[in-house]
């Protein structure tokens, strides 16, 4: 009777030491095939370096679910928001700018609210799709909102004089602008596809 158990038990431990590495390996595949989504995806982007270093970060996340890459692209815009709303904040707080610069930065400010609550509306409508009987209806909507924080992003610098404010901001806002055009790619991608 022992003689059967142990080549049974030798059997049962070689079959488990056989199917960790073979786990190990579908595991490590799975978060290659994850990241390879994301990067194909990113590829229809106006910045496909940007988008695929920011996005691949929640590869695990992601998968390679459509509808979770554009509920995490829109949520890191969002983000990306707010960073430069407090950005705007803090320079006007700190009296950093010229008296001909303080109403466009005040503008900015707005502006940059304006993109985030649109950026909100759209994250919440994508929390509204159950089912595809409704699901072009919340696109439109999805689509409309993040167009218009594009638009809100692009429009920030445009009254700025003095250099060094407008540099500064610049880069911020560029940054934003960039972040929020991929997420409209991939939102517009994943309303054309589904």
């Amino acid at each position: 009777m022992t003689t059967r158990f142990l080549p049974n038990y030798f059997y049962d431990i070689f079959m488990f030491l056989l199917l960790i590495p073979s786990s190990t390996i579908n595991m490590v595949e799975g978060i290659r095939d994850n990241t390879d989504f994301i990067r194909v995806s990113c590829k229809t982007t106006e910045y496909p370096t940007l988008c695929y270093s920011t996005l691949s970060k929640y590869a695990t996340t992601i998968k390679t679910s459509p509808s979770l890459l554009t509920k995490t692209a829109l949520l890191v815009t969002h983000d990306a928001a707010q960073n430069a709303s407090s950005f705007m904040s803090n320079y006007l707080d700190d009296k950093k700018t010229s008296p001909t610069d303080d109403g466009p930065m005040k503008d900015c400010k707005e502006l940059l609210g304006d993109a985030i609550e649109e950026l909100t509306k759209s994250i919440v409508e994508m929390d509204k799709i159950k089912d595809y009987k409704n699901f072009q209806f919340h696109m439109s909507n999805v689509e409309t909102w993040v167009s218009a924080a594009l638009t809100d992003a692009s429009t920030c610098i445009d009254g700025f004089e003095g250099k060094n404010v407008k540099t500064m901001v610049k880069k911020v806002m560029d940054d934003l602008e960039e972040r929020t055009s991929n997420a409209l790619c991939i939102v517009n991608s994943y309303a054309s596809h589904y």
